[in-house]
Parts: structure tokens; C-alpha cells; sequence
């Protein structure tokens, strides 16, 4: 989802090169993302968990620790349902690490039943695990499957994705079902964009702070998604930025630029036209 914000991929990208500087900036800056979607989430991932348990017993079964190979452990032993396990590789130039939500065995179905959430045994087992998350929204949005297409991409590339459909587990007590090869090939497109963004980026051999460009997202609708929110908004006060305009839009910022207008204090002083009305407080 970060990845559709590509100020948020080149802060991202040039952390991981250790870009001088950077660092302790985000460190000066960071807060640890809680809002009420999130606490709602994982409210809702944490009541499917428990009715699993206490639905399933023995047949459903945690990861010992965070590793791949803890989880690949239990898939190894047929465990049908697995929560909170860990996956890491898949087909791209860049490894992946994710935590689906559940892995489930490929002979049995989530359902909502009287009990609340369970699974059950439908028919033989003929190897492999589908990929599962959970999200509270009423729909299966189109970022949510290609989180799920990563995951199954993985279970592809070590030959443990089953056939069946993978998928959603809604807030509304519904499931979402998707084709294993069409969620693979959606996720591919995504991926392809994004990585693209990384080597570009990579390949400009950002070395200091000024080499990265702003440090301050040009769409700021991103903002309760990304890592770095303060790390903007710090920097939009400091340069005075006009996104500090309440209500204003990207192209009345284009439009005002284009005028010699990059702060609010030149905009309070302009008084000619630049063919687009800014309104609001700030």
C-alpha cells in the first residue's frame, strides 16, 4: 500500500542504502502508526484467532517463533489451520517477507458458523496451503489482494501453494475467493511498478540527504498510510510549505509554484493571479 506513494518508496529505499543523515532524522520523527483502523484490526484478527482456538483445538497451531522455518516446520506436519506465520522469497528480484494471517490446509474451508469462525475438513488432502488475511472492511479492495498475491507468490516459489482459491476474511462475516494465478498475476503488475521505482532510485546513488528530493510527500492523502508522517510534517513547518494551507490541492500548489509562490508567507504577500483560488486557514 506504501508502495503508491513514491515519496514514501524513495525515503524507504534510501534508508535501506544507509543514506548519511537519514537515519537518525526518521528516528528524530517516528511514531509508531495507531490509529482506531488499526486498533479495530487488529481487534478483529484477534477475536478470529481465538474462535480458531477454541473451534479447532489441536488442529490449529502457532509458529514457534517468527521464522519462514518455523512456519514451514508446520507445514511439513500438515497442521490444517496455521495463524501468525511468517513467509519470505517468492518470484521478484527483491525478496518479500510477510505474516499472513492463516495458512490453510487444502483440504479444509474457513466458514462462519454458529460458533463463530471455524474450519472444517471438506475433502482429501492433495498437499499444499492457501493464503489468508484478514481485514476489517466490508470489501475486498484491490491493495488487499495483491497483499494476499505476495503471500501466495511465496508459497508458489517453494512449491506450497494449493490450487483452491486464496483469500479475504471481510469484516462483514464474509469471505472473499480469488484465483491463485490471478492474484499472482495482479500482484506482479504492482510489484513490477514498485521495483521499477527502487532500482531507478538506486541507480542515482543517493549519497546525502539532499539527494533524496523533498522531503515532504507531494500527496499528503497518503499520510495514514506512511511511515514517516511526522518526518513531513516536521519538514513542511520548517520550509514554511503551502501545504500548511488548509483545503489546498496539489495543482493549486503546481499553479502557485509556477507563480514564484513556494511558501505561505510568499502567499500572503502575493497580491496578483495565478489563475487558481486558494482558500482556507492555516
Amino acid at each position: 500500500m506504501r508502495a503508491t506513494c513514491e515519496h514514501c518508496t524513495r525515503v524507504a529505499t534510501a534508508r535501506e542504502l544507509k543514506v548519511s543523515g537519514l537515519q537518525e532524522l526518521i528516528d528524530q520523527h517516528y511514531i509508531r502508526p495507531d490509529n482506531l483502523a488499526i486498533r479495530y484490526g487488529m481487534k478483529f484478527e484477534e477475536k478470529l484467532e481465538q474462535e480458531l482456538l477454541e473451534n479447532l483445538g489441536e488442529l490449529i497451531a502457532k509458529p514457534q517463533n517468527s521464522s519462514m522455518e518455523a512456519t514451514l516446520e508446520l507445514m511439513d506436519q500438515g497442521v490444517p489451520v496455521i495463524y501468525q506465520g511468517t513467509l519470505r522469497g517468492g518470484s521478484g528480484a527483491m525478496a518479500f517477507s510477510g505474516r499472513p494471517d492463516f495458512l490453510l490446509r487444502s483440504d479444509y474451508r474457513f466458514e462462519f458458523g454458529d460458533s463463530g469462525f471455524t474450519a472444517k475438513q471438506v475433502d482429501g488432502w492433495s498437499g499444499g496451503y492457501t493464503a489468508w488475511d484478514a481485514k476489517l472492511s466490508q470489501s475486498a479492495k484491490p491493495e488487499y489482494q495483491v497483499q494476499v498475491g505476495l503471500y501466495v507468490d511465496v508459497l508458489q516459489y517453494l512449491g506450497l501453494a494449493a490450487d483452491r482459491n486464496h483469500g479475504l476474511i471481510l469484516g462483514n462475516g464474509e469471505l472473499a475467493f480469488f484465483d491463485k494465478d490471478a492474484l499472482i498475476a495482479q500482484m506482479h503488475q504492482k510489484r513490477n511498478s514498485y521495483l521499477q521505482q527502487v532500482y531507478s532510485f538506486i541507480d542515482e546513488a543517493p549519497q546525502r540527504l539532499e539527494d533524496i528530493g523533498s522531503l515532504i510527500c507531494d500527496a499528503s492523502s497518503y499520510c495514514d498510510i506512511c511511515e514517516y508522517p511526522e518526518l513531513c510534517q516536521a519538514m513542511r513547518i520548517e520550509t514554511n510549505h503551502l501545504q500548511l494551507v488548509a483545503n489546498i490541492t496539489r495543482p493549486q500548489i503546481e499553479s502557485l509554484a509556477r507563480s514564484g509562490i513556494k511558501t505561505v508567507k510568499q502567499l500572503a504577500e502575493f497580491s496578483g493571479s495565478t489563475g487558481q483560488a486558494v482558500r482556507g486557514d492555516h
